[in-house]
């Protein structure tokens, strides 16, 4: 998947955080999106933005450590 169309489907994720998978291909179909192609899409961006604690203040981080 290209880089443009993978943003496009994150930024429509943060959008409508309460989609489904299939609604957002459905939404993407025109760029032969399928679910399967979202899940990954999606899991990606949770393993990025799971890992990346720069932007934690130190309650959050410590919050972070007991549940990660």
């Amino acid at each position: 998947m290209k880089l443009e169309l993978e943003v496009k489907v994150i930024e429509y994720i943060k959008e409508n955080p309460d989609a489904t998978d299939q609604e957002v291909a459905d939404n993407f179909k025109d760029d032969n999106l399928n679910r399967a192609k979202v899940w990954r899409v999606r899991s990606r961006f949770r393993e990025r933005t799971i890992l990346d604690t720069t932007l934690l203040n130190e309650d959050e981080k410590k919050l972070y450590s007991e549940f990660k």
